[in-house]
């Protein structure tokens, strides 16, 4: 294992210290005295020479000494020093942070233009860059979080990443394993080489499927309802009592023309009866013209709501065009922003300049050293060829997505338009169906057109044979025009039955029609439930794993667990990670088992990444006890008595001992 051990540190001028060295010998220490003498300083100042941030991981923050009107003191070296043994081998930090101070050509007077840090590893100075690939070859900034801040891991972390830290301290059960704690064995053979995750996002995406569809059975079934035509029909209408009555109204005009026949006989019977035939024939012609005529409004009314389908179909597409194009174009006209942005950053480079006679920075305005001055205008020229060809190929970069956005919006502007262009001819059609519908056919202008001339024909025969009865027979009886005023009646009886059971039998297609949708929708509802206890099982799974690990997990600590799931009302498994001592979670612990949590995790943490590396536990005087671990320790307490800051030796007593001795726990602290 690795191990960080802190030798000494010294701090010149930084925050509210002028200079102090402060020897740890690579031993656990204690810090001690009262208020404001420096204590958390000292903490920052650590921090600060590893990363560039104080305790809190804050960046910008006031590291300057100020005085006494609280105004930042000026012309100071802050200054942080740190010795170490790393695995044996001593090794020195330096960073100098010092204000820039510049003065204008043809003036006398100096202004402060920024600061600037010296860096430094064993009195060898490094560039910003270097230094922190050095630290982060010790160690990464995020690991040395995890293993020196007793409260980083609880408090700073969101709990999803805490849980992949504490997953990869255990080997994750097979999933045969899981599957048998879970008594859902069949889950393994379906997951195939999924996560339980990953499987869960298919279920749910299935359901969701079957969900639409299902919300969409009953607008299908009223689109089907709103298509029937009830004209003519009662609540008591049926098909067999129908065709019972057109058998009867058909026998009554045979009877009725048989009738007039037998009244009509005489030495012209045998025109009579061909008139007869005629006009039967004339008659049946119509009916069947009429039934077809009734079929053509069936056709077009089913041709209508195909039609109307399809430009919905064409609106959604149009829709959504009209909403992805603006944004693109919103997306288009912010990379032109930039490229224009990066020409003018390129610009901006090209002009400046580093002549021969020049001994100013040209970036910072800085005067440099006769002795600096060649080396640091090779050093901008080499950054100005590097950063202007930088811009280059990010301005290239924009023009090549620049030209893909302009022709993803061509291919949407075409392909709209052309949703317009298709869509158009189609409404156009569905308009003038709904025209005709509502305005009715009429079979001699529609369906007859094809039969006109066989019904001219018949007609015209019926003419030439009742102006042969008229020339040569015998007058009709006021009983023959009875007949055949009774006779027109029952033929318009006979056609207003036709036409109920012409609709009658469309509305029981309707309706099988809707059952067949209704099954439909049961069958949904059976694939849904079956998903959706799939889903259920996963559950089962997902919680027997997180079990399984949250045991494995807790066994590797010694005064902490760790809640890996809840149970939630109905039934799911919400995942969640949160550090548990004696049964209380941490957002209720007092500051003493906080840090006992901490100290635990650190700990494990330390032995999993083999790196040991100084801790410092600030307000150590609030908490009664703390578990030993492993890593060097720096115990910062906050003793009124002292009044100026001491480092003491724990020699043969415990860090507890000397919270004691040094003035007690603080009241609520203890636990």
């Amino acid at each position: 294992m690795s191990e960080l051990r802190l030798l000494t540190l010294e701090l010149t001028h930084f925050k509210g210290i002028d200079q102090m060295k402060l020897d740890f010998e690579g031993k656990d220490k204690a810090v001690v005295g009262t208020n404001e003498v420096g204590k958390t300083t000292i903490a920052d100042a650590y921090r600060w020479l590893l990363f560039d941030k104080n305790m809190e991981g804050d960046t910008q923050f006031g590291l300057k000494p100020l005085d006494k009107n609280n105004e930042e003191r000026h012309h100071l070296n802050t200054v942080v020093t740190g010795v170490f043994k790393l695995d044996g081998q001593q090794i020195e930090l330096k960073k100098d942070y010092h204000e820039v101070w510049t003065r204008k050509r043809g003036t006398s007077q100096q202004k402060m233009t920024g600061h600037t840090t010296d860096y430094y590893v064993d009195d060898e100075p490094m560039k910003k860059s270097e230094y922190e690939d050095y630290i982060d070859n010790i160690i990464s900034e995020d690991i040395f979080k995890l293993i020196t801040d007793p409260l980083y891991f609880n408090k700073q972390l969101h709990w999803e990443d805490q849980k992949q830290i504490i997953f990869d301290l255990v080997k994750s059960p097979d999933p045969g394993e899981i599957a048998a704690e879970a008594e859902v064995y069949y889950l393994v053979d379906k997951m195939g080489n999924k996560e339980i995750g990953g499987y869960q996002k298919v279920l749910k995406s299935k359901m969701s499927k079957l969900n639409n569809k299902i919300e969409n059975i009953p607008e299908r079934i009223d689109e089907v309802e709103r298509s029937l035509s009830v004209e003519g029909l009662d609540y008591d209408s049926n098909l067999e009592d129908l065709n019972a009555k057109l058998e009867e109204k058909k026998e009554k005009r045979q009877e009725l023309q048989e009738k007039i026949a037998e009244l009509k006989v005489d030495k012209n019977s045998n025109t009579k009866e061909k008139l007869l035939e005629a006009k039967e024939k004339y008659q049946e012609t119509k009916d069947k013209l009429n039934n077809q005529a009734q079929q053509l409004i069936e056709k077009l009314r089913s041709k209508k709501n195909k039609l109307t389908q399809q430009v919905n179909e064409l609106d959604k597409t149009i829709d959504k065009l009209e909403d992805k194009i603006p944004r693109k174009e919103e997306e288009l006209k912010e990379e032109k922003e930039k490229k224009k942005e990066l020409l003018e950053e390129y610009h901006e480079w090209e002009d400046k300049e580093f002549s021969e006679d020049q001994k100013t920075c040209p970036e910072c305005g800085q005067e440099l050293p006769e002795d600096q001055i060649e080396e640091h205008r090779k050093e901008f020229n080499n950054k100005k060829a590097n950063k202007l060809e930088e811009i280059k190929q990010k301005g290239k970069d924009k023009k090549a997505n620049i030209e893909r956005l302009e022709n993803v919006i061509e291919d949407f502007e075409e392909e709209l338009a052309e949703a317009k262009e298709n869509k158009e001819p189609i409404q156009e059609e569905v308009d003038k169906l709904d025209k005709r519908i509502k305005n009715g056919i009429n079979y001699k202008k529609e369906v007859a057109k094809g039969n006109k001339e066989e019904l001219e024909d018949i007609q015209a025969n019926i003419d030439v044979l009742e102006e042969e009865l008229e020339n040569g027979g015998e007058e009709p009886t006021d009983e023959i025009e009875s007949l055949e005023e009774d006779l027109q009646v029952v033929d318009k009886e006979i056609g207003e039955i036709d036409k109920k059971i012409a609709n009658l039998e469309n509305i029981e297609r309707a309706k099988s029609r809707i059952k067949e949708l209704q099954e439909e929708e049961a069958g949904y509802r059976e694939k849904y439930e079956q998903l959706e206890q799939e889903l259920y099982d996963t559950e089962k799974y997902i919680r027997a794993k997180i079990k399984m690990l949250q045991d494995d997990v807790n066994d590797l600590f010694e005064i902490t667990e760790f809640k890996l799931f809840e149970e939630q009302v109905n039934g799911a498994v919400k995942e969640t990670c949160e550090a548990l001592k004696n049964g209380v979670p941490f957002s209720d612990m007092n500051t003493g088992s906080k840090y006992q949590a901490g100290m635990d995790i650190i700990n494990v943490l330390s032995d999993y990444y083999d790196f040991n590396a100084p801790v410092f536990v600030d307000n150590r005087e609030r908490i009664a006890h703390l578990p030993d671990i492993d890593s060097q320790t720096i115990h910062l307490i906050m003793t009124p008595q002292r009044k100026q800051l001491e480092v003491l030796d724990l020699n043969d007593k415990s860090a507890d001992e000397v919270v004691e001795n040094e003035g007690g726990v603080e009241q609520g602290a203890l636990f």
